[in-house]
This record gives structure tokens, sequence and C-alpha cells, in this order.
């Protein structure tokens, strides 16, 4: 059975935000398709797509649009591929690439269920050498 929604934020003092008018989303089975607009005045859209593999494995794909993008051509962050895999109940990793060569990756690991721990790594095509990294730690 699929699942469906819209959204549209409303302030009661200001009525619509025009700036955010929220999306559409579909699931089907394993598969999810999601577009969203941060600002569809501005010609913003995004459109996604997830598959469930199995119970471990997801993957996506996504499509940003907006006038700048189109511009540039297909590089930018027009196409982002990504995907999750979780080895067991306590650890996971997960990550993408855009179209811009850059490169997200994150490992986290559940030592309770109070306390959980990740790692997140990123780089670029064109230096893969320049490494940033960050560390979180949380309590719950």
């Amino acid at each position: 059975m699929g699942s469906s929604g819209i959204n549209a934020e409303y302030m009661a003092s200001s009525g619509i935000n025009a700036e955010y008018m929220g999306g559409l989303q579909y699931a089907q089975g394993s598969n999810t398709f999601a577009l969203k607009s941060s600002n569809p005045l501005n010609q913003q859209v995004s459109l996604s797509f997830l598959r469930s593999i199995n119970s471990d494995f997801s993957a996506a794909l996504g499509v940003n649009y907006s006038p700048d993008a189109a511009k540039d051509g297909c590089g930018g962050n027009m196409f982002n591929v990504g995907g999750s895999y979780n080895f067991d109940a306590k650890s996971s990793i997960n990550g993408f690439v855009t179209g811009a060569g850059s490169i997200r990756a994150k490992y986290a690991y559940a030592f309770s269920k109070r306390m959980n721990a990740s790692a997140q790594f990123g780089t670029t095509i064109s230096d893969p050498f320049s490494i940033s990294t960050g560390f979180r730690l949380a309590f719950n």
C-alpha cells in the first residue's frame, strides 16, 4: 500500500510561507519517491528515489534543479547518488557522491541505547587527499 502527503508551512501571523511549500512523497513496497521544493517561486525543485534493496541495504538517487544548476549543465549538485548499509544491529555506514565530485561518508555505532558515536569523512574527487573529518559522541 502506498502513502502520500502534501505539506505547506502556515503561520497564523503571516499566512502561507511562499519560500517553503513542502513536497509530495509516495511509497510503494521497497520504493519511495519524493518531490520537494524549498523555494518554488525561485524554481528550486528536488526529485529523489530511494530503494530498499533488503533490510540492510538502501540506495538513493537525487536530482536537484534550479536555474543556476541548469546554467552549469550536469555539474554541481544537480545529481546525487548515495546509499546506506547496516552491518549489524549496532553499526552502519552511509554515504553519497554529488555531481560536483564531493564525497561524504559516515560510520555510526551504538554502544548502548543511551550512547552512540559516529565518524564522518569528506573529500572531493578533484583533491582526494584533502580529507575533512568529524567525530561525535552522543548521550541520549
